[in-house]
């Protein structure tokens, strides 16, 4: 089980490495919320666990997607994931 964590923990270090690479201009509460998102969590969930409001975390979803260049049709989290993919 120490070991699943520890591998776990890793990856989502490379995760947020490799994201402050592409995208410096993220803040540590944006990369904190896309592991969030990469583990398919919803803004729900991720509220309820980062003791924000809803409303918050969407505005933070908005700022990601901003910072990230996406269009309104491009997914947020499958573009994570394909980042995750390319580690």
């Amino acid at each position: 089980m120490e070991v699943k964590n520890i591998k776990q923990n890793q990856s989502s270090l490379d995760f947020s490495n490799t994201l402050l690479e592409k995208y410096p201009e993220l803040s540590p509460t944006e990369l904190k919320i896309c592991s969030y998102l990469r583990m398919n969590l919803s803004s729900k969930t991720i509220a309820q666990v980062t003791n924000r409001s809803l409303r918050t975390i969407e505005y933070t979803r908005n700022n990601i997607r901003k910072k990230m260049k996406l269009k309104h049709q491009e997914n947020l989290i499958k573009h994570l994931i394909t980042i995750q993919k390319n580690q």
